[in-house]
């Protein structure tokens, strides 16, 4: 905690009102004694530093102690994290990654491409995709590694607020609100052949994108969820409201809306649609099992469990630097 410093407000390492949150200004001073689940750094009502993501077969979570904790399918060691502390993680199908106290990325996971190799540096949030990955470091620029085909590796220039990475593209929001996309779709007639040319074919500006298999999602300044590509299954057909948090997955995308339940749309074996009651502060989803966190910072998981990827370790509990 920086009670001695409240001012400061830029370091994702500072816990201004001791709640966990790692941010002076994390919008969350009514209730000081709320636990940690995600961070809210521009105050703009969307989480933007995730600690619970879902990969194809396993998740990950960072608990309050900040150590990442591990489960579901560990074939390529992606379920097994180093020691330390991080802030923010994202997992792709086989391989995982997170921001270390440091700022530095740290991976874990198949290798075979790249996708495990991070640049030096220093990052404020991750995204992963297949065989790719791709980072904001504290400059906003996106740096990506991995495998390079169709442009994957090349993200427009300036700078950029959020990320997102798919199976064969990636997306950001730029400081003006807008989505930029650099690599290949081929879903829902949109064929983009790009090798690194910006794209877009979404028009408003937004505050949060999720890309997924065949779709993306997006909340726009509004709250609004907008979604595109394909919706042979309804994965593109949100619900009517206002949303703070959005996931996108294989066939289907899950979000928070503004009273905290969790709404799901799309299809997707294992009932990953139905989704839990309660309320919750978090959620990610995966090729086939979907996690959030609730209010309480219990971690709960549906959908598949082939591997045990819904099985989250008895008593974990979500966040960052909590009590």
């Amino acid at each position: 905690c920086d009670d001695s410093d409240a001012t400061i407000t830029t370091s994702v390492i500072d816990d201004g009102d001791c709640d966990g949150v790692l941010t002076a200004s994390d919008c969350d001073d009514a209730d000081p004694e709320l636990w940690a689940s995600s961070i809210d750094l521009d105050c703009d009502g969307v989480l933007d530093v995730e600690i619970l993501s879902a990969g194809a077969s396993h998740s990950c979570g960072i608990d309050t102690s900040g150590s990442v904790q591990c489960w579901g399918w560990d074939e390529y060691c992606q379920s097994t994290p180093p020691s330390g502390m991080f802030t923010s993680l994202s997992l792709g199908y086989d391989h995982s990654c997170g921001i270390d106290t440091s700022g530095s990325v740290q991976c874990w996971g198949l290798d075979d491409d790249g996708q495990s190799t991070p640049p030096s540096g220093t990052f404020t949030s991750l995204s992963l995709g297949v065989s790719h990955s791709c980072g904001i470091d504290t400059s906003g620029l996106v740096q990506c590694w991995g495998l390079d085909e169709y442009g994957w590796l090349t993200p427009p220039s300036g700078m950029f607020t959020f990320l997102s990475s798919g199976d064969g593209y990636s997306c950001g929001i730029d400081t003006s609100g807008s989505i930029q996309c650099w690599g290949f779709s081929e879903w829902g007639g949109q064929h983009h052949t790009l090798y690194g040319q910006p794209w877009s074919f979404v028009p408003g500006t937004f505050n949060a994108i999720s890309i997924g298999y065949d779709h993306g999602c997006g909340i726009d300044t509004s709250g609004s969820v907008q979604c595109w590509l394909s919706d042979m299954f309804g994965q593109s057909t949100p619900p009517s409201g206002t949303f703070n948090a959005i996931t996108s997955g294989t066939h289907h995308s899950c979000g928070i809306d503004t009273s905290g339940s969790v709404q799901c749309w799309g299809t997707a074996f294992g009932d990953l649609t139905n989704s839990p009651s309660g309320t919750f502060r978090s959620i990610s989803t995966g090729t086939g099992h979907s996690c959030g966190i609730d209010s309480s910072g219990t971690v709960q998981c549906w959908g598949d469990d082939y591997y045990g990827e819904s099985t989250a370790p008895t008593n974990f509990r979500a966040g960052i630097n909590g009590h």
